[in-house]
């Protein structure tokens, strides 16, 4: 399940990790995941790193948002959706 609201960033981090590694364009999405949270390069970790960081600070943002207007999430909710 993905979120839509993080497609912008999902794309940009499956962009610059194929043009270190062509084999990443051909793996499914389970399988991409599995392969960012096992990875033995330091400058592909750190992209990883860069954009789960950024997909938290807009997450942050959309919370801080709804709250003002009233809504309330739920927090598994919010986490399932986070990439």
């Amino acid at each position: 399940m993905y979120c839509q609201g993080y497609n912008n960033l999902r794309s940009e981090l499956h962009s610059l990790i194929s043009k270190t590694d062509a084999h990443f364009v051909t793996l499914s999405n389970y399988d991409k995941i599995i392969y960012l949270l096992n990875l033995g390069n330091d400058n592909t970790c750190k992209l990883a790193g860069k954009d789960v960081h950024l997909m938290f600070r807009k997450r942050k943002e959309i919370i801080q948002r709804n709250v003002i207007k009233g809504f309330k999430f739920s927090h598994l909710a919010l986490i399932v959706s986070l990439y």
